[in-house]
Formats: structure tokens, sequence, C-alpha cells
């Protein structure tokens, strides 16, 4: 009796901790909704502008850190890191994306170090990844 009491407790505790404790992650780029601005260099940064639009499927408020991997604008040597992390457009010393349930609109920004390039490669999103705010990628 005691042993099915505390697996009772167990099960309300893991249900009660919610979609955004859960491993699983509530929150999706739509991708349709989701696009490439423009990108600027300004002295030895390039500013790679977008407009995201995170889902989220749970029924609570997510924080979330969004990382964006430019492979082949690194390689062309338009920038110096192929992994940048996203910041907010209107302060760019935010990465941290407060993401409420049914999901919003982010105008985001990565900014990463001038490798030479003027050239962007391509005017699509770069390869986007999603971690909770409180974890590293």
């Amino acid at each position: 009796m005691k042993r099915c009491t505390v697996l009772a407790y167990l099960l309300v505790l893991c249900c009660l901790l919610g979609a955004c404790g859960a491993e699983e992650m509530p929150i999706t780029v739509n991708e349709e909704a989701s696009y490439f601005d423009n990108f600027v260099v300004i002295d030895d940064f390039v500013y790679i502008y977008c407009t995201v639009f995170l889902k989220n499927d749970s029924t609570e408020t997510c924080e979330v850190v969004l990382y964006g991997t430019f492979e082949k604008d690194y390689a062309s040597g338009l920038l110096t890191e192929e992994k940048l992390i996203a910041v907010t457009a209107d302060s760019a010393s935010s990465h941290v994306l407060t993401v409420p349930p049914g999901g919003a609109y982010f105008p985001i920004v990565f900014i990463g170090g001038y490798g030479g390039n003027p050239t962007k490669h391509d005017r699509l999103l770069p390869e986007l990844e999603i971690v909770f705010a409180n974890k590293k990628p």
C-alpha cells in the first residue's frame, strides 16, 4: 500500500512539472511564418537579422535560447564562427526569449565576427536549435 502511494505521488509530481520542465521541447520554429530579413557588416562584426515565430505547444510560458548554425557563411569567410546565439533585435543584450503559450514573433539578430568576405551565402534562415534558457546546447 505504501509503495502504491509513493508511485502515485511520483506520477502526480511528474504531471505537475509541466511541459517546460520535461526533456521534450514544446517550442518549435514555424518556418512558414519565419524569415531572414537582412545582414550588415559594421566594423569587425556581422549582424544577421531574422524574424522567427516560435510556437509553444505548452500551457506555460517558456524561456528559451536560440542558436543558429551558419555553416556555409562560415566556410565562405563571411563569419569567423559557425554557431551564433540569437539576441533580441530590440535590445541586443538579451538572449533569452520568453515564449507565451501558443507562441509569438521575435525579431532577432545573430552577431558574429566578420571573416573578410562581404557576401552572404543565401537569404535563408540558418539551421536553428532551441534549448531551455537554463541549459547549454
